[in-house]
Formats: C-alpha cells, sequence, structure tokens
C-alpha cells in the first residue's frame, strides 16, 4: 500500500519523459527527507545517552540494515542513497568525533573484535572517517612488532648468531596475525594493508644502535641459506617454498636490501660450491623472486653464479671427453669449477702457494685444454678455496679425510713420490705453504 502511493506520485507524471519524477521529488522527496533527519536526531541522542559505544553501534549497525531495506522496498531508486545518507549523517558522523573516537584505543590495544568490524563498517562510507582508525592500528602493529624483535636488536650476540627461524617467527607472527585481522574484520581493505605495511617496515628495519650494521637483513639472509641446505631436516619442499615466500614478504619491507645481496650471494657461493644446497630448482626460484621484488639488476651476479655452476660441469664433461680421446689420464681424481671473477664474492689469495707435484701435473693439463677450448681467456687458481679427499692407511684401516689445498700438500710432504722416500722438515713446509 505504502509502496503503491509513494510511485503512483511518479506515474502521474510519466509523460513528461525529461521531468517525470519533479512531483515525487516535490510532493514526497523533499518532505520525507527532512522527517527522516527529524527522526535519526532524536533517535541518535537518545540511543546515546542511555548506551555504551559498543552497545550504540550494533544497535546503529541493526538500525542501518533495517533502513537500507525499507529504502529498498519502498522508495524510487533514486531517493535510496539520499536516505541512507541521511540516516548516516545524523547516527554516525554527527557523533564520529565526540563519541565514538572516544573508544578506539581500547578497541585496537584490547582488539576488541566485534566493535572493530562495527566501527569500520559504519566509517567506512564516510570520506576520511577511516583515519583515525588507521593511525591506531597502525601504531598498535608498530608496539607489538618492536617487542616481538627487542631481543634480536638489544643482545647483539643473538642478532648474529641466535636462531633465525626463532627471528623469523617473530616477524611473521605479527605479520600473519594482523594480515588475517584485516581480512576478517576489515573487508580487506587496501588502507589497512598499506598501515600493515608501514607498521611492518618501522619494527623489521628497527636498531637499538644506529652504528651497527643492520641486522634483519643479515639474519634473513641466514634464514634463507638454513632454508636453502641440504642439512634442513625434517621440513618437505612444499614447507620450504611456503618458507620462502615468506622470506619475500619480509624482504620487501627491508630498508638495507644491499646488505641482505651482499650476505645472501656469498652464502649461496658456500653453497654452491660446496654442493650443499637442496636442489639447483630452488636456488633458481628463490632467485626469481628476488627479481620479481627488484628488478633484474639485483640478481645479475646471483643469476651469474648459477649460470657458471652449470657451465662448469659442460667444461668438466669436456675436458674428460679430451683426456679419453687423447688416451690421457690424471694421476688424481679432480674436479674444477670455472667461476667469473667479477660474479663470486672471493677474495684473492694473498700469498704464494707452490702446488705440490701430485697436482701440478694435473692442472697443468687443465690448463692447456682450456686454453685451446677458450682462446683469451686465463685462469686464475683458488687455492685457498680448494677442498680434496685424502684416503689414509693406519692400523691396517684405511680412512678418507677431507682437508684443504695446504693440508693436502703438507700430508704429501711426508709421502713417498715415485718411491722416493721423503720426510719434512721445517724450512720444506714453510717454502711450501708460505704466503
Amino acid at each position: 500500500m505504502v509502496r503503491d502511493t509513494v510511485f503512483s506520485l511518479i506515474e502521474v507524471e510519466e509523460y513528461a519523459k525529461t521531468t517525470s519524477l519533479r512531483y515525487y521529488q516535490t510532493v514526497f522527496e523533499a518532505p520525507f527527507l527532512a522527517e527522516t533527519k527529524e527522526y535519526y536526531l532524536h533517535t541518535a541522542s537518545k540511543l546515546v545517552s542511555e548506551m555504551e559505544v559498543s552497545e550504540y553501534m550494533q544497535e546503529v549497525v541493526e538500525t542501518m540494515k533495517t533502513a537500507r531495506r525499507r529504502g529498498q522496498r519502498f522508495l524510487h531508486p533514486t531517493s535510496i542513497t539520499k536516505f541512507t545518507r541521511e540516516c548516516e549523517a545524523r547516527l554516525v558522523e554527527d557523533y564520529q568525533n565526540s563519541y565514538l573516537y572516544s573508544q578506539l584505543q581500547p578497541m585496537v590495544q584490547e582488539e576488541r573484535r566485534q566493535d572493530l568490524k562495527n566501527i569500520f563498517h559504519l566509517l567506512n562510507g564516510i570520506p576520511r572517517a577511516l583515519d583515525p582508525l588507521l593511525d591506531k592500528f597502525e601504531e598498535r602493529i608498530k608496539s607489538q612488532g618492536l617487542a616481538a624483535v627487542r631481543p634480536w636488536n638489544t643482545d647483539k650476540d643473538k642478532a648474529t648468531s641466535g636462531n633465525v627461524v626463532e627471528f623469523m617467527g617473530a616477524v611473521m607472527g605479527v605479520h600473519s596475525h594482523y594480515h588475517q585481522l584485516i581480512s576478517d574484520l576489515f573487508s580487506s581493505h587496501k588502507l589497512f594493508f598499506s598501515a600493515l605495511d608501514r607498521g611492518c617496515r618501522v619494527f623489521v628495519n628497527a636498531q637499538e644502535n644506529h652504528t651497527h650494521q643492520p641486522r634483519a637483513p643479515i639474519l634473513l639472509a641466514r634464514y634463507c641459506d638454513q632454508l636453502l641446505r641440504k642439512s634442513s631436516k625434517g621440513v618437505g619442499e612444499q614447507e620450504v617454498e611456503d618458507r620462502l615466500e615468506e622470506v619475500i614478504t619480509v624482504f620487501r619491507y627491508l630498508d638495507d636490501k644491499d646488505v641482505f645481496q651482499r650476505f645472501y650471494s656469498r652464502m649461496l657461493a658456500r653453497r654452491l660450491m660446496q654442493s650443499l644446497s637442496v636442489s639447483m630448482e630452488m636456488e633458481e626460484g628463490m632467485i626469481q623472486r628476488l627479481k620479481h621484488a627488484c628488478g633484474f639488476e639485483y640478481v645479475a651476479r646471483l643469476q651469474r653464479m648459477v649460470v657458471d655452476m652449470k657451465l662448469s660441469e659442460d667444461c668438466m664433461a669436456s675436458f674428460q671427453e679430451h683426456l679419453s680421446i687423447s688416451s690421457s689420464s690424471l694421476p688424481l681424481a679432480f674436479t674444477t669449477l670455472v667461476l667469473q671473477s667479477a660474479a663470486w664474492p672471493f677474495s684473492k689469495p694473498t700469498g704464494n702457494f707452490n702446488v705440490p707435484p701430485q697436482m701440478l701435473s694435473v692442472i697443468e693439463k687443465f690448463e692447456r685444454f682450456y686454453e685451446t677450448k677458450y682462446t683469451g681467456r686465463k685462469l686464475s687458481w683458488l687455492y685457498h678455496m680448494s677442498l680434496g679427499d685424502l684416503r689414509l692407511n693406519y692400523l691396517k684401516k684405511q680412512y678418507t679425510v677431507s682437508a684443504t689445498t695446504h693440508q693436502m700438500a703438507y700430508c704429501w710432504l711426508s709421502t713417498p713420490l715415485n718411491n722416493t722416500p721423503s720426510a719434512p722438515c721445517y724450512s720444506t713446509l714453510d717454502w711450501t705453504t708460505k704466503r
């Protein structure tokens, strides 16, 4: 009956194509909106005087839902927005500063989920009305995050050698909690995600002493190293992938990404050279994630290192084929990596090393092969980074010992060469390993 009466005011002027709503707007809409304003002014004043903020917000949410339903049922579509806007102005805007905002601090600190959901629902449609809530929310994230990472900022030993899994757990615990809260209470609103990003950036980069090297980039690089090593026990492949995604989440907040890159490249080099990586696919996947986050230039050296490893495999295969074709053999098992000096974070040796005869013939054969295959390239041997396995016989038992090149040189000094006994003396040892 009410709907028919309202819409009859429109039907009266349907013949006037351009102004068919004029009579409806003059006779019904304008007085109706004026009455709506008066009604909700009185309603809001009464509710505020009788209720606490939490109760008031819940009541207003239900009142607004009812008003929208009635508007959609009885009003012309052009009037619905005007009607709900009038309700919102009287019930929310008139009291947002003096009443609703007064409880923002305890709402956020105590995480009153229903209150937060209600106040977001009420303020979301009003321009800039969410700003105070966003500020409180961001401050809460900062304080919670700073408390979570404080042990790594105040304890120097914990920052350099502490449990990196605990550090990541502390950071991601705060991030995941508030990320989920935004989804649950604030309808995944982009402004709240921006507040989350700002808050996380503050506590991730926090330093008690600004004279020290940034700690978060180093801890994050160490965490990556732990995940990508073969020694990562009890962690499945999918779990590693998920944790690497978390690494990128934290990485995006780092202010000192160059520090992360420096430490990450050193640890990557160690994993690749010592065959400690879980898999090359995961190494490449992590580099691709970093590339997506920071661009090609950031990962150029890292990618070159991976490429060098693949090319080294091909080079060694060609060398073995060359030995087979030339009917040549080596006196010992030999594998080498040919790496570009500009891509790898290596320091050059500071002293001289006289190569033992047992190794010299192998090195010379490889150099001749390499110079023939790659004209114009020069090899520089990094003996201080080389390793080898020695088989030792002691009391009728055989032992395999992993040793550095310098350690092997010392062992060979006391080993007969071509059936000629030799015994090391201090001067010989000093000459062989002089630095």
